[in-house]
C-alpha cells in the first residue's frame, strides 16, 4: 500500500512539469505580430430595450503603442488607448482625454 502511495505521489508531483512543456511549446509557435487588426461584431443587452444593441467595426492593436477601437455602426465612435491616455472621438468631434 505504501508503495502505491509513493508512486502516485511522485506522478502527481511531476505532472505540472509535464503540463508546462506542451503549453510552452504552443506559445512559442504562436505568432506575436507587432500589428494585429480585425473586425468585430458585438451585441449588448441594455436595460429598458427589448432588442439587443448590435454594433460592428474594426480594431488595431500595435505593440508598444496601444489600441484603436473604431465602431462603425450604429454610431461612428473611436476610442484610442495608450499607456498615457484614453481618447474618445465621436463623429468629427474630439472627446476628452482621460
Amino acid at each position: 500500500m505504501k508503495f502505491w502511495f509513493m508512486v502516485c505521489s511522485l506522478v502527481l508531483a511531476s505532472m505540472p512539469s509535464w503540463a508546462a512543456a506542451p503549453v510552452a511549446e504552443i506559445q512559442s509557435m504562436l505568432a506575436k505580430p507587432k500589428v494585429l487588426c480585425g473586425r468585430f461584431d458585438q451585441r449588448k443587452q441594455l436595460a429598458g430595450l427589448k432588442k439587443p444593441l448590435a454594433s460592428n467595426g474594426r480594431f488595431c492593436v500595435v505593440a508598444d503603442k496601444g489600441v484603436l477601437w473604431r465602431t462603425l455602426e450604429p454610431f461612428p465612435n473611436t476610442v484610442r488607448l495608450t499607456r498615457d491616455e484614453i481618447v474618445h472621438l465621436q463623429g468629427d468631434r474630439d472627446g476628452d482625454a482621460a
